[in-house]
């Protein structure tokens, strides 16, 4: 399988200009064949850090919707997908308050997806 990022010039980094690469790399099939290559301890260390970076998801979306993220915890489970449909920021600052709120994952997600758009 392909991969492929992106790295846009920041402050930190000191890039000048948008640079980019892509990797071949294979990833097992079932969770069995994953536990086979890589061993029981990876697989189940890379899933716990899924699921805490999505129950955060959860929380952040539900505090910039004003939900009750207790709520919306209980009637999530991992592996289901769920783009909270936020209402439509009311300005440039609920958007910013709003992004804010997104891990540094969900912010480049997010941007590439803006990007994309653009």
């Amino acid at each position: 399988m392909e991969f492929a990022a992106a790295v846009y010039p920041n402050e930190k980094n000191g890039l000048e200009t948008k640079a980019s690469a892509s990797v071949e790399f294979d990833i097992p099939e079932t969770v069995e064949e994953m536990i086979e290559e890589w061993g029981h301890d990876v697989v189940h260390s890379k899933v716990l850090a899924e699921i805490r970076r999505n129950v955060q998801s959860v929380i952040r979306a539900a505090v910039v919707t004003g939900k009750d993220p207790q709520v919306e915890i209980d009637n999530w489970k991992p592996g289901v997908t769920r783009r909270v449909s936020a209402k439509k920021p009311a300005s440039k600052e609920d958007f910013v308050k709003f992004f804010a709120s997104l891990s540094p994952e969900e912010q480049a997600e997010y941007l590439e997806e803006l990007k994309q758009q653009a």
